[in-house]
């Protein structure tokens, strides 16, 4: 669709938010993502920031409901995950 999202791995003692391990930034495209967490702590927190950017160059309105957004990313994780082959 014509966007290029970046995805920026920030070390723990850069990071700044304390209430947050990643987030999607609309204005710069960016999906941030604090290292120093376990290997699928880190692929949930991608999934769940993927899936806040799609929603968000869909311009669909769940874009921000953190229900929705974990409940959906947390099975395409697990999809993604558990698949064969």
């Amino acid at each position: 669709m014509g966007h290029d999202i970046a995805v920026r791995r920030v070390p723990r003692t850069r990071w700044k938010y304390a209430d947050a391990l990643a987030y999607f930034d609309p204005a710069k495209m960016q999906i941030a993502i604090c290292n120093g967490m376990s290997a699928s702590a880190l692929e949930q927190a991608f999934w769940h920031e993927a899936t806040h950017a799609v929603l968000y160059v869909m311009g669909h309105e769940l874009y921000t409901d953190e229900a929705f957004v974990d409940t959906f990313s947390g099975l395409v994780h697990q999809i993604i995950t558990t698949a064969e082959g």
